[in-house]
């Protein structure tokens, strides 16, 4: 997988993300990853869980976070959910 603004890391059980793109603000930017994250999706499809992290990020516009909570045509809605590292559940 060639990517410009994530990593990806596929350990067999899960599915990291890494996000390289420190700010994620013009339009194009935030397609490009959009696109990245739905390609990255398809790691993630058989059963394993995927795993954003957050912490190359320090500011993201409120277009990115509605190409977030867009449902994936990829996955069902109810396997899908935002956990926090630690596996707990964050949002339903």
């Amino acid at each position: 997988m060639n990517c410009r603004y994530i990593r990806v890391d596929d350990d067999g059980r899960d599915v990291v993300v890494y996000f390289t793109c420190r700010e994620l603000t013009r339009d194009s930017d935030i397609e490009a990853v959009a696109r990245e994250l739905y390609d990255a999706c398809e790691l993630a499809d058989t059963g394993r869980t995927m795993i954003l992290d957050w912490s190359g990020v320090e500011f993201m516009a409120s277009a990115f976070l509605g190409k977030l909570i867009t449902p994936n045509p990829h996955a069902p809605l109810s396997s899908t959910a935002a956990r926090r590292r630690t596996g707990r559940r964050a949002m339903p």
